[in-house]
């Protein structure tokens, strides 16, 4: 089980091969996603795999175009609820919270905006994935099946360097 964990993060994140200055970035752990903020609401429960942004929060009202969100510090956005807390309007700041004991599946987040929404918004980012390890109960890893050789390799090669204490076929 260790292994198979261990290969399967080795895959998704994998070390920088030579002269490269990191691993590989795969596309399919960023995914984009459209959400709404109802109107007269200030929270968005994040999906349970969101492991962080990648690039820029945008919002938009049905058909019109989308615009930036600034993605403040915790504090600032209580900061802006305590000194204008009836404030409604289009989202000008937004923050990432942290929720508190969520589960065994791990953390999950939300997202909190300031001000209130005068009417419902669309909400797209991109983000990178928070996967789940791989279980007789969740046995599918992220990429598909294109990538079932990879998965296997990699989790070959984390075998071959702690049972035989080498890098040789498989790591390579």
């Amino acid at each position: 089980e260790s292994i198979v964990r261990s290969g399967y993060r080795q895959f998704l994140f994998p070390p920088p091969i030579e002269g490269d200055a990191a691993g590989y970035d795969w596309s399919f752990l960023k995914p984009m996603v459209t959400m709404t903020l109802a109107s007269a609401t200030v929270l968005v429960l994040l999906p349970e795999d969101f492991g962080g942004f990648e690039g820029q929060l945008m919002a938009s009202v049905s058909g019109q175009c989308s615009y930036p969100i600034n993605l403040m510090g915790v504090g600032q956005v209580y900061t802006k609820q305590t000194a204008f807390p009836s404030t409604t309007g289009a989202p000008a700041m937004v923050c990432l919270e942290p929720l508190k004991g969520t589960g065994a599946k791990g953390q999950r987040f939300q997202l909190r905006f300031w001000p209130i929404a005068d009417q419902a918004y669309t909400i797209q980012f991109q983000y990178y994935v928070a996967a789940d390890a791989l279980t007789d109960a969740f046995p599918n890893h992220m990429g598909g099946m294109m990538h079932a050789e990879t998965v296997l390799e990699s989790c070959l090669a984390i075998a071959e360097q702690r049972i035989d204490d080498a890098a040789s076929v498989h790591t390579a």
